[in-house]
């Protein structure tokens, strides 16, 4: 006989189970990531919001599917010949999000190379 709370659960669990999940491929990692993202917009540091517990645990899962899959560098930026380093950072998906057309707000105009300056 199941728990009289798992029982309470059970009809939700097909719609929880959407936003709440073990990612076992990149792109399931990724929007894990991307549902983080909105609950940490929406809640803050707000620790009574009612969906902060759900922000924690989405926080624990991906820290555990980036610990399994990501691979970490060791190495300082010295140890490491700039394009290596480069590479690395660029293949993190951590980073994935700076490929979106709206994190590109810099443009050459921006500013003077700064070997002019």
């Amino acid at each position: 006989m199941l728990d009289s709370k798992i029982e309470q659960a059970s009809p939700h669990w097909t719609e929880v189970s959407k936003i709440l999940y073990i990612p076992h491929t990149e792109k399931e990692y990724t929007e894990a990531v991307r549902l983080l993202d909105n609950l940490i917009d929406t809640i803050g540091e707000d620790e009574n919001h009612p969906l902060a517990s759900l922000m924690e645990l989405l926080g624990i899962i991906i820290e555990k599917y980036e610990d399994e899959h990501v691979p970490e560098i060791t190495e300082t930026a010295d140890d490491l010949n700039e394009m290596e380093w480069l590479k690395a950072s660029f293949n993190n998906p951590a980073f994935e999000y700076l490929r979106d057309p709206e994190e590109d707000i810099y443009t050459i105009s921006d500013g003077i190379p700064f070997y002019e300056a």
